[in-house]
């Protein structure tokens, strides 16, 4: 039987040919990671220890693409500033709603999730999460709330109206709850 010389590899497969299954490795498992962080979120980022975007990735963050945001403040997207705090906190919420603009000035509602990362020794290193618009489905909650909040008050009307004994009272009542109702609408 042949024998392996001393310091060659006993399996016949190189170290060219294991580098290159390593990288074909890594490059697929980075196409992996890709595509399930543009399933699961709109974009995925980081911020470094000063709070400034170090890494985006995802469809059209914002309104622009993710190099654009690299090294920007999350100040200067988020309505209020306090939200800017879920980029950069070394303790984020577990989930949050952050309101932020596009690039076109439209408010955008975000679901956040993020996580603070630490070194070995505990020292605050960056912050790391991913974002999805919920502008939509915020929207469709607050017009719902709205309109059961008119369904309400027409019962309430209503039923007021029929208890009524008197009728000048009754059409007070039905115009005052009326107005309400109107003025509560335009809000």
């Amino acid at each position: 039987a042949p024998v392996a010389k001393s310091g060659a590899d006993p399996s016949g497969v190189g170290q060219a040919d294991l580098d290159r299954a390593l990288q074909a490795a890594l490059i697929e498992s980075r196409q992996r990671l890709r595509e399930l962080v543009d399933l699961s979120c709109d974009f995925a980022w980081e911020t470094d220890a000063k709070g400034r975007f170090s890494f985006v990735i995802g469809h059209g963050a914002l309104g622009q693409a993710g190099a654009d945001l690299l090294g920007t403040d999350p100040k200067a997207l988020t309505l209020s500033p306090e939200d800017a705090v879920h980029f950069q906190s070394d303790s984020p919420p577990e989930g949050t709603y952050v309101w932020a603009r596009t690039t076109h000035g439209t408010p955008i509602c975000l679901h956040l999730k993020a996580r603070a990362i630490f070194d070995g020794e505990g020292e605050f290193l960056c912050v790391r999460g991913a974002c999805r618009d919920v502008t939509e489905a915020q929207e469709r909650d607050a017009a719902l709330a709205a309109a059961k909040h008119r369904e309400r008050s027409m019962i309430e009307l209503f039923r007021a109206l029929r208890e009524a004994a008197d009728p000048k009272a009754a059409i007070a009542l039905g115009v005052g709850t009326a107005a309400q109702a109107a003025q509560q609408a335009g809000d």
